[in-house]
């Protein structure tokens, strides 16, 4: 379990940016992802893993403060991810709004992490946001694509927009590696 808070915010809040989330998978479990490779099941085997992810609108759908709590939202008839709550009291905080059709209408998975974050071994344990309007995402890929602690689950797999990469990634890594990964994202947006 990790000693870091379920909500770590970058930089300096606003309305867009880069996040990562840290998802705990409790047990086994095999899925497809939509039309990914054809409906290809893959393995999920117990242990962390991470989906980065960004949003650099301004407003509605593709803000950050929509994009989080969908992400924390799961379809009828299963309930939210607990995190919610804490995203929730955070965008409120930081007087971003939050206010998310997804309360009136059913959630319909789009993004590969959708199909993840819907089963319900799989936690949405922590979210660190990195606030920037810079389209950090490719080069965070590249990054965690090349650590030595995290490993690809599929090929290509949470990465549709970036072609060659892939967002969602398993970790081998001790709580030692989320506090140092930390702070080299901190110092990213520092060069902003």
């Amino acid at each position: 379990m990790s000693d870091l808070p379920s909500l770590v915010a970058l930089g300096q809040p606003g309305q867009s940016g880069v996040y990562i989330l840290r998802i705990h998978v409790q047990q086994w479990f095999e899925i497809s992802f939509g039309r990914f490779k054809k409906g290809k099941q893959i393995t999920f085997v117990p242990g962390e893993y991470l989906y980065l992810g960004s949003a650099l609108g301004v407003s509605g759908a593709a803000s950050l403060a929509h994009r989080l709590l969908r992400h924390a939202t799961r379809g009828a008839p299963h309930p939210p991810q607990l995190i919610r709550n804490d995203l929730l009291a955070y965008f409120h905080a930081i007087g971003r709004p939050s206010g998310s059709p997804l309360a009136q209408k059913p959630k319909k998975l789009f993004w590969h992490i959708d199909y993840l974050l819907q089963q319900s071994a799989a936690e949405l344990r922590q979210v660190i946001v990195m606030h920037t309007v810079r389209d950090l995402e490719p080069l965070l890929a590249q990054q965690l694509n090349a650590d030595r602690c995290t490993f690809v689950v599929e090929s290509g797999l949470g990465a549709s927009d970036n072609r060659g990469a892939t967002h969602l990634l398993g970790v081998h890594a001790t709580e030692g590696w989320w506090h140092t990964s930390l702070e080299k994202w901190r110092c990213m947006l520092e060069d902003e």
